[in-house]
């Protein structure tokens, strides 16, 4: 379910001028809407990972060599 951003942006506005703002977004984005963002590291080590897995499954189970392989 989609937060309407008007009332996100009203909620940020005001925690903002709190104390320990950023820490009390950080957790409402952690245990509620779900959205923490990651480092470029984080990201990169996921989808490296991802990637590799991917491609091992593509030289196992493709019907041709993965130079071969046309990918949309």
């Amino acid at each position: 379910m989609l937060i309407n951003w008007k009332f996100k942006n009203i909620v940020y506005c005001i925690i903002s001028n709190m104390p320990f703002g950023k820490m009390i977004y950080y957790i409402l984005q952690k245990y509620i809407t779900k959205t923490v963002w990651v480092s470029d590291n984080q990201f990169e080590s996921y989808y490296e990972m991802k990637v590799v897995k991917h491609l091992k499954f593509i030289k196992k189970y493709g019907q041709c060599p993965i130079d071969k392989a046309i990918f949309f």
